[in-house]
């Protein structure tokens, strides 16, 4: 094989340089307003050679290890963002293995007060989602401690961010059996 064999493009590698041409040469036609006949030899011998030197380049990236790890990188990182994405979407709680509750100024507001003061405290619970057999004195001493008396905002500010869904079941504990300020 001769040196001029082997940057000579394939019979294939042509045929796509010479549709690439055609292409540029078809668009700049229709947007001037003319007809391919119409285009002259000059440009269309520019418009291979640009097609030529970006199908050169082209294969001249695609052949570099680098770009190669380069274009790899990119797509795990889109694989990753659309995952995340698609996490975000399914799961409202991220970060917290606490099921959510409802809201209690909402549930209450949508009971009225009259039924709302008619029921007992695990009656309460039940209608803002919160099982009161699951209730267990820890999370009563932990509400207390977040909600109650006297309490340590770092620490509370710290618990929010470390688990919000559990920080606002919490909250709700804390609300329905009157721990705030206690």
């Amino acid at each position: 094989m001769s040196i001029e064999n082997q940057n000579t493009p394939s019979a294939i590698e042509e045929s796509a340089i010479k549709q690439a041409a055609e292409t540029m040469i078809r668009a700049a036609a229709e947007k001037n307003g003319m007809r391919i006949e119409d285009v002259p030899e000059d440009a269309k011998a520019d418009a291979y050679r640009f097609a030529k030197a970006a199908y050169e380049e082209d294969q001249a990236l695609n052949s570099n290890p680098v770009y190669a790890q380069l274009q790899a990188e990119r797509e795990a990182h889109r694989l990753t963002k659309m995952t995340l994405e698609a996490v975000k979407q399914t799961r409202p709680t991220v970060g917290s293995n606490a099921q959510p509750s409802a809201n209690v100024e909402v549930v209450r507001a949508q009971m009225g007060e009259r039924d709302w003061h008619a029921l007992t405290d695990n009656g309460r619970l039940q209608a803002c989602g919160i099982n009161p057999a699951t209730v267990t004195q820890v999370e009563i001493q932990e509400s207390k401690r977040l909600f109650g008396k006297g309490i340590d905002s770092a620490y509370s500010s710290n618990f929010f961010k470390q688990d919000s869904g559990r920080y606002r079941h919490l909250k709700n504990i804390a609300i329905v059996l009157g721990l705030q300020g206690k």
